[in-house]
Formats: C-alpha cells, sequence, structure tokens
C-alpha cells in the first residue's frame, strides 16, 4: 500500500534521509523533532519493562509514517522507544509543516485517512494474535498482519516480508522468549506455511489462510 500524493507532499516539504541500523529516531517521553515516512527498511516501536525485558508494539516498514501519536498531537511526546532494525531511507519532515499539507491538500489528507484507516485494520489482526490460546497461532497471526500491511507478492500464492525477522524480534512481539519462538517456527515451517532464511520470511497465503480458519480475511490482502 502506497499514498502517491501524500508522498509527493512530504518530499516537497521534508529532507531524505538514511537512518542506520540500532540507531534511534524518537525516544520514549522526549519531544521528537521530526516525523518520518519510511521509504525502505525497517524500524521498531517498543517499550522496556522494569526489569530491562523489551517488548515490541508494532514494527514499521514501506509507506508508514511515525510517530503518529506525537504527529497527530495525541501525545506531547514520543510513548515508544523507535529503533531501526536495519538501514532506512526514510522523508523527515516537520509536524507544523505537515499539519499545512494536510490542511491545504486534499488528496494528500485522503492518503494520510487511508493510511490510518491501513494501519488499524493491520493493529486489529495484531489485537487478535495476541488473544490467541497457543504460540503457533499467535506467530500466524504476525505474519499475516506483516503481509497484509507489507508483504511482497511473488506469484503462486507466496508473499515476501521486506523485513528482518529474527527469532527474537517475533519473540518479543508476541510476548514469548525465543527459544520457544525458535521451536514454534520451525514446527510451522515444516507445515509448509511459510519459509525463511536469512531472516526473510515467504509466507503462502492460502495456506495460512487456511490455517487460521478466518473465512472473513479471504480477498482482504488482493483488495
Amino acid at each position: 500500500m502506497h499514498y502517491p500524493k501524500l508522498l509527493e507532499k512530504l518530499r516537497e516539504i521534508g529532507e531524505s534521509t538514511v537512518i542506520r541500523k540500532k540507531s534511534h529516531v524518537a525516544y520514549q517521553g522526549e519531544v521528537p523533532r521530526y516525523a518520518y515516512y519510511i521509504l525502505d527498511g525497517s524500524l521498531k516501536a517498543y517499550v522496556i519493562s522494569p526489569d530491562g525485558n523489551e517488548t515490541i508494539a508494532d514494527i514499521y516498514s514501506r509507506h508508514t509514517v511515525v510517530p503518529v501519536a506525537w504527529l497527530n498531537r495525541t501525545s506531547p511526546t514520543a510513548i515508544f522507544y523507535y529503533e531501526a532494525l536495519s538501514d532506512v531511507r526514510a522523508i523527515r519532515f516537520s509536524r507544523q509543516e505537515f499539519e499545512r499539507v494536510i490542511v491545504e491538500d486534499e488528496q494528500a489528507k485522503s492518503d494520510y485517512m487511508n493510511y490510518l484507516a491501513s494501519a488499524q485494520t493491520a493493529q486489529l489482526f495484531r489485537n487478535a494474535g495476541l488473544c490467541q490460546s497457543t504460540a503457533e497461532r499467535k506467530i500466524c497471526y504476525t505474519l499475516y498482519q506483516l503481509v497484509y500491511r507489507y508483504g511482497v507478492e511473488r506469484g503462486a500464492g507466496e508473499f515476501m516480508i521486506p523485513i528482518p525477522l529474527t527469532h527474537e524480534i517475533i519473540g518479543n512481539f508476541i510476548g514469548q522468549s525465543r527459544e520457544n519462538t525458535a521451536k514454534t517456527v520451525k514446527k510451522l515451517s515444516n507445515e509448509q506455511l511459510f519459509t525463511y532464511e536469512s531472516k526473510t520470511y515467504s509466507v503462502n497465503l492460502p495456506r495460512l489462510e487456511n490455517y487460521l480458519g478466518e473465512e472473513g480475511f479471504r480477498e482482504l490482502i488482493a483488495s
């Protein structure tokens, strides 16, 4: 999913930048200087518990905007840490200039509203996944969410997720240990729901949908 008019206007008001792997674009509790439209690469938004454990709240890749809560004035500060999982190409822009664009350009505003709606749908998949009773279904819902939001179609029902997903990242995303996640991923891979190599997952969407058994999901990604 991409948003051509919004991207065009952000290129006009912003500047291109590269965020290096493991660098932060915003810190929890601090006021960001800029928001970012991601062109390629990926970021994670996360919190750290009092005992030092990391929990990933969301993962962002191509054609997403961060940090939205601050950008929309829902929060005066960043509510998560935002760290690059890989080198990221992005456009950075000020909140003031963004607000001017949204007021003045109806198509850019429509693109942004469509982006928020798509992000909300993806978040519903994530919420449903976290409510599942088994690690297998949590992982499958997570992969479905990432395919819906970022999947690159390879043909014959195969979708590649352009995000470097380690067992640790998936575990932190669903609240499971790295060891348990690794065992579960291997089991699901043996069932031919997906393949993975060098942190890259290729999902067989028809098989994943059959595994989840949610008829209402069918055709959603294709649409």
